[in-house]
């Protein structure tokens, strides 16, 4: 017998669909920031290799110019070494993975060898790196990227 009542059967259905469509949606865009997020930090660690090198160049450049290796970074700006103006760098640049200053590693007598990125975690790239950059395998931390020059006795 019939009471005119429609079945709840088939609303029902259509409710589990609607649910398992939106996690299927949730899941995607979740994947999708995750991918976002990885291409980001990918293309920050690309910034961070170019302007790593810049300074790694430019302290080479301040090594060879006049002996010796700068007290600041700032003295790659401008060598105080000369009386006319010469510049191993055009200008500071921050590290682009954390905004922050660059970490400096310094030889017994105080002068900048190397610079390193203080940003936290580990890099996305591990292998693979040119013979200059080759100290950089299996990285465990961005602090393990130095770029610098060292005299060779």
């Amino acid at each position: 017998m019939r009471t005119g009542k429609p079945s709840n059967r088939s609303s029902g259905s259509a409710y589990l669909l609607l649910l398992l469509l939106l996690s299927s949606l949730t899941m995607a865009a979740s994947q999708g920031v995750r991918l976002g997020e990885a291409s980001q930090r990918f293309e920050a660690e690309r910034a961070l290799i170019q302007i790593g090198m810049t300074y790694q160049r430019a302290l080479k450049s301040y090594a060879q110019h006049g002996g010796g290796y700068p007290p600041t970074l700032n003295d790659l700006l401008r060598d105080p070494r000369t009386p006319g103006i010469v510049r191993h760098l055009r200008r500071l640049q921050s590290d682009p993975l954390c905004g922050c200053p660059w970490g400096v590693l310094r030889n017994e007598s105080g002068g900048i060898i190397a610079v390193f990125s203080q940003a936290r975690g580990t890099p996305l790239r591990q292998i693979g790196w040119e013979p200059e950059l080759a100290h950089f395998d299996d990285a465990r931390s961005y602090a393990d990227w130095e770029f610098g020059f060292r005299r060779r006795p």
